[in-house]
């Protein structure tokens, strides 16, 4: 797959997951991996989102790395 087609390729997976606004569970909140890959999800309104782990815990590791989970279900 040449750029421009997984480029062409990825804005109509985006624009689909926009439409169709799938529920996405996130497990193991305590990673900040998951965190960080939750706020991207986020910011691009592609699902409703719920991450799994401890509340204040994921709030305050994310406000940590300057993210934000607003929007996703704790």
């Amino acid at each position: 797959m040449t750029h421009s087609n997984h480029s062409h390729w990825m804005e109509r997976f985006r624009a689909r997951a926009k439409e169709l606004q799938r529920h996405i569970v996130l497990p193991e909140g305590r990673d900040d991996r998951t965190l960080q890959a939750a706020q991207l999800l986020l910011n691009q309104g592609l699902c409703r989102l719920t991450i799994l782990g401890n509340p204040a815990d994921m709030v305050k590791r994310g406000q940590a790395q300057g993210l934000s989970l607003k929007g996703a279900e704790l």
